[in-house]
């Protein structure tokens, strides 16, 4: 069975078809988490729940439910300088196939940024077109009052005399532009707190994308 039959079971069952559910993005994950059946041990040690299985899945509760922006809730479309859009379909594993490259299907990772190896997604700027993933109804605030973060960085194999990734960020009616630099680690950018979840837009382009091996990932801060 794949991720995705198994997303089609899901929201066919009575009590868990109105909860969202996601790909692995981030460890230990912040939300609803679909794993093989033979990933068992590492999500018990995170202290997960099952909550539902098959022989070959298993849907884990995390401890503490965060309202994170998933991945897998994400549309993702491809722009041209024209202003032409493209959709980029979901292959089986969750990815966006956004062209027949490996490197242009946004998707997550495990990526090393900053000399350590992190769960990301990865959204490498393409050739003469603007990436663009959009997330439905983001909470800029968690229960806690903490703010949404981005956070932007480059495989650490990928920096020294690359030209920087831009992104452009729009959540609610506020938009942001972030400039990520040709530098180790992970360069963060404070969200605007708007009161009401909202709908969040990504657009991620570079100058020149040859080794901007780039991927962001969501935190709430204080």
């Amino acid at each position: 069975m794949t991720d995705h039959q198994a997303f089609r079971a899901l929201r066919q069952h009575p009590e868990l078809a109105h909860r969202p559910v996601a790909l692995l993005s981030s460890w230990p994950p912040p939300s609803l988490t679909l794993s093989g059946a033979n990933d068992r041990t590492r999500f018990e040690r995170a202290e997960m729940t099952p909550l539902h299985a098959s022989n070959d899945w298993i849907l884990w509760e995390p401890t503490e439910l965060l309202p994170l922006p998933l991945f897998g809730l994400a549309s993702v479309h491809t722009l041209a300088a024209d202003g032409q859009k493209e959709t980029c379909p979901r292959d089986d594993a969750g990815f966006a196939l956004c062209g027949d490259a490996r490197w242009m299907r946004p998707g997550p990772m495990e990526v090393e940024v900053g000399g350590r190896s992190s769960e990301c997604i990865w959204a490498h700027p393409l050739p003469g077109r603007t990436l663009r993933i959009t997330y439905p109804q983001v909470q800029a605030r968690d229960e806690r009052g903490r703010m949404l973060t981005l956070l932007t960085g480059l495989r650490d194999s990928s920096v020294g005399g690359g030209v920087p990734v831009d992104v452009s960020v729009q959540i609610g009616d506020q938009t942001l532009t972030h400039t990520h630099r040709d530098k180790r680690g992970w360069q963060a950018l404070e969200l605007p707190g708007v009161e009401a979840p909202s709908e969040l837009t990504l657009e991620i382009s570079s100058d020149n994308p040859g080794r901007r091996h780039f991927c962001y990932q969501f935190e709430y801060r204080p």
